[in-house]
């Protein structure tokens, strides 16, 4: 199991990627904000789960947010039960875009290949 932590490196975005942002993550423009100014992740989530479809999707549309708007994020792929403030592992567990999107493209095949849509 995988817990995906995505930082955005900036501490001000544009009036409009911050709407992008709070529709895509569904939280409070504040608490966006907020983890912005501060260098907080604005998500960490266990990605495989009985909810993958939706966090995959999430996360894609996460890549395309950053990948469009050229903005700096950090990715991390942490062990399962660790989070970004607590690992002990976070700087060996830095990812590019690239690699997460291999990831989310290597599952689905798997789940194609199980039958699973």
């Amino acid at each position: 199991m995988s817990n995906i932590v995505i930082v955005i490196k900036e501490s001000k975005l544009e009036v409009a990627v911050l709407g992008k942002l709070r529709t895509l993550l569904s939280s409070p423009l504040t608490q966006i904000k907020s983890a912005l100014v501060e260098g907080k992740p604005i998500l960490e989530m266990e990605l495989f789960d009985n909810k993958y479809d939706e966090k995959a999707s999430l996360l894609r549309g996460l890549i395309d947010l950053v990948r469009k708007n050229d903005l700096h994020a950090e990715v991390y792929e942490l062990p399962s039960g660790q989070s970004f403030e607590t690992s002990s592992v976070r700087k060996q567990s830095l990812i590019q875009l690239d690699v997460l999107e291999n990831i989310l493209n290597s599952a689905d095949d798997e789940a194609q290949r199980d039958g699973v849509d």
